[in-house]
């Protein structure tokens, strides 16, 4: 029996009927120490439903923007990024960041690596194509969802996406995590699977399980990842069940910018315009009358004559632009703000200079690695699923390393010169102090290591020491200020 948030009588029935006493083995009663579904016993899975019932306008926990909210949420999210160029750029941007310059996997076992590899270019899951999606509409909708479909013979995993529009809630579970000196068994909760909305004839929303280690010693897959799908949420407090946009917090201010833009170009088509203003001297209004029947604005390269009563002159609309940037500046500053981004980033770069501009990126690339650490932990979520099924299938054996490394882009705006010199002035101070014996070798060459890695460069000191013991020119074996070293 399946317990779900909007099965509550169930639950405490399933409650009750665990609690019953009952004889137990000497192994069964150690199975049941520490196993989760034995402990909590109301759910296969091991996991108690948790959180209010969810009726239409109620959220499911009190973190949660509620249900009708949410899809408004991810609508205009999606609406600012098709037709909004600011909001367009963000995202894009994190994404190009993040994963632009492509991720790859490398698995140390070589049979490992070919499972990876199956996976990564199969023709339905394209990883290197459907990353940067997944990544972009990660940010749009602040959530995502990756059912996985799993080939029982050979453990092949293919990945189908779930729109976010699709799923009516993220239900969420109390796990057990062992007893206390008590023998009370503590509990934390998590999400445990993905409700996704009716379709048509159907009564009740299909569930899908997330995909989480088995925890259940007395399962044939105990240890291994299993279930049906991958749910990754950002910018979202920890209790709340659903994630949020990145264009959330300013899509007000991006909407806008965009009205004061359409603005100004209304105005600016304005400006083009003028008219005629004729001073008659000493006219009466039925004067100027009759004067209006008779005259037609001039076309271009035409003659007009008058005398000196009559006076021509145009007059044309004046726009204050200079108010208008300063007034669009702030609001277009606000939005990149809002998302982490400098404005020299976004065609601005009158009042930055390249000093200033190196010291302004930091806290963006801050932002952008976090981002880029999330993508990674995705990756490995997904690539330790698809070597578990292979190990399940048989088509890798148990005894497999399974040890591999994402290995995501570098990003950076260090300034090459400049690390460049440093390296040139460590490497000058490091001999001095050297000579002087204020440093041992083992410092020296951890010093100069921490200066090349700002030129990207990653020193494996180990590895360098055993290449100059092996050329017999380990430094460490010469005394500080001797001819040896000096050479």
């Amino acid at each position: 029996m399946s317990l779900t948030l909007l099965n509550l009588q169930d639950a405490r029935r399933a409650t009750a009927a665990a609690s019953e006493p009952r004889p137990l083995s000497g192994a069964r009663r150690a199975a049941e120490a520490v196993s989760p579904a034995l402990l909590l016993g109301q759910d296969p899975e091991g996991f108690r439903p948790y959180g209010t019932s969810r009726r239409f306008g109620s959220a499911l926990t009190s973190r949660d923007l509620n249900p009708v909210l949410h899809a408004r949420m991810q609508q205009v999210a999606y609406y600012l990024y098709l037709v909004n160029p600011l909001a367009h750029r963000i995202v894009e941007y994190t994404k190009n960041y993040v994963v632009g310059d492509g991720v790859s996997v490398k698995a140390e076992d070589p049979a490992a690596g070919r499972v990876v590899e199956t996976f990564w270019q199969d023709s339905v899951n394209r990883m290197d194509f459907a990353l940067p999606e997944f990544v972009k509409e990660l940010g749009i909708f602040g959530e995502q969802c990756w059912l996985a479909a799993v080939n029982p013979l050979s453990g092949r995993v293919r990945l189908a996406y779930l729109d976010p529009a699709e799923i009516d809630a993220v239900e969420w579970g109390e796990l057990a995590i062992g007893a206390d000196a008590t023998g009370a068994a503590g509990t934390v909760s998590v999400p445990v699977a993905i409700l996704r909305r009716r379709a048509p004839g159907e009564t009740e929303p299909r569930r899908f399980r997330i995909i989480r280690p088995d925890e259940d010693p007395e399962s044939p897959t105990f240890g291994q990842l299993v279930g049906e799908c991958f749910y990754f949420a950002i910018n979202k407090a920890r209790t709340a069940s659903r994630g949020v946009s990145d264009l959330f917090a300013i899509g007000d201010y991006l909407d806008g910018y965009d009205k004061m833009l359409f603005g100004l170009i209304d105005r600016v088509g304005f400006s083009n315009a003028f008219i005629w203003d004729v001073l008659l001297k000493g006219a009466t209004e039925e004067n100027i009358q009759e004067w209006l029947k008779e005259q037609r604005p001039p076309r271009p390269g035409s003659v007009r004559a008058h005398n000196e009563q009559v006076e021509w002159k145009t007059v044309s609309p004046s726009l204050q632009a200079q108010d208008f940037n300063e007034a669009a500046r702030t609001i277009k500053n606000m939005n990149l703000a809002g998302a982490g981004f400098p404005e020299h980033w976004f065609a601005e770069g009158g009042n930055v200079n390249r000093a200033s501009a190196l010291e302004m990126g930091d806290p963006t690339l801050k932002t952008l690695v976090e981002r880029q650490g999330f993508a990674a932990f995705m990756v490995r979520q997904v690539i330790e699923f698809v070597i578990d099924q292979a190990v399940a299938a048989g088509t890798l054996p148990e005894t497999v390393n399974r040890k591999f490394h994402v290995q995501m882009p570098e990003m950076s705006v260090r300034d090459m010169g400049k690390a460049a010199q440093a390296l040139s002035h460590v490497g000058t101070t490091v001999m001095e102090l050297r000579r002087a014996q204020l440093i041992d070798t083992e410092s020296a060459q951890e010093l100069v290591a921490s200066v090349a890695l700002q030129l990207g460069v990653e020193m494996d000191l180990e590895a360098v020491r055993r290449r100059l013991a092996a050329a017999g020119e380990n430094p460490a074996s010469a005394k500080p200020g001797s001819q040896e070293e000096t050479a």
